[in-house]
């Protein structure tokens, strides 16, 4: 089943042909349901980086027939069935400062982590004559956590879509589930999967991201903030997370697994 509605890959198609030279990447939600059903909640946009500055992003999307910029989200554009598309521009110098700032309202956004999304895009054709390069879940994890602790009053949502990441990141009957990955003594089943996440996780940050994943389960775990944040990852998270001890353990395993070298 193709993870994208029609209007979507229209969406995506103009996109592609706009910068067919340009590493553009899928990322939130779009990704996620490139490899995990989204049956938790529904999604309403795209989210997509653009190796691009904000100003070369910007002219070529207004040259787009029937395309129109958000006057309040500056990084959103409307397509003409309606398409929210949130679009973030990743130069190299923006790379590599580690912001952006949008011109309007001076907001500076983080890129920390958004190189993971260009290092480790995977190639998947959604119509016979379009393929998109779309962040893997592991890339879609770390940005969710650092986007969290960035703006912890809105994304919210970003604590439900962990939690369901976490316990889908590994199918039940997955090999890496019996492999030699998996230590001995970790013998909870549904503390496997956020351990193997971990792993990958750890496997492809750098010092400074990996900081910051850190800090996000520190955040979670911590005496006076921990068990509010806690409670709404196992109300947003399956049903299987709905006690927020065992939620507590599930991270604590991803961080485990995060810090093998």
């Amino acid at each position: 089943m193709n993870p994208f509605l029609p209007d979507e890959i229209e969406a995506l198609r103009v996109l592609v042909r706009t910068w067919p030279n340009t590493k553009m990447v899928v990322l939130g939600a779009g990704a996620l349901r490139c490899s995990i059903p989204m049956s938790w909640r529904t999604t309403e946009d795209l989210d997509l980086t653009v190796a691009a500055s904000i100003e070369d992003a910007t002219a070529a999307l207004s040259f787009l027939p029937g395309w129109s910029s958000d006057p309040r989200q500056e990084q959103r554009w409307r397509t003409p069935s309606g398409i929210a598309v949130d679009i973030v521009p990743a130069s190299e110098e923006a790379l590599a400062r580690g912001h952006i700032e949008w011109p309007r309202s001076g907001f500076r956004m983080s890129l920390l982590g958004m190189r993971l999304a260009f290092e480790h895009a995977v190639v998947l054709r959604i119509a016979a004559d379009l393929e998109v390069r779309v962040a893997p879940i592991r890339v879609i994890a770390v940005l969710k956590m650092i986007a969290y602790l960035d703006r912890p009053e809105v994304r919210a949502k970003d604590l439900g879509d962990l939690a369901h990441i976490m316990y889908g990141y590994v199918g039940d009957d997955s090999d890496r589930r019996f492999s030699f990955e998996v230590p001995d003594d970790l013998t909870e089943f549904d503390d496997v999967s956020p351990y193997l996440l971990g792993r990958d996780v750890g496997a492809v940050v750098d010092s400074e991201e990996r900081r910051r994943v850190s800090d996000f389960v520190t955040t979670i775990d911590d005496q006076a903030r921990g068990p509010g944040l806690l409670a709404r990852m196992s109300i947003l998270g399956p049903p299987a997370w709905r006690d927020p001890d065992a939620v507590l353990e599930r991270l604590r395993a991803f961080r485990r697994g995060m810090e093998v070298q």
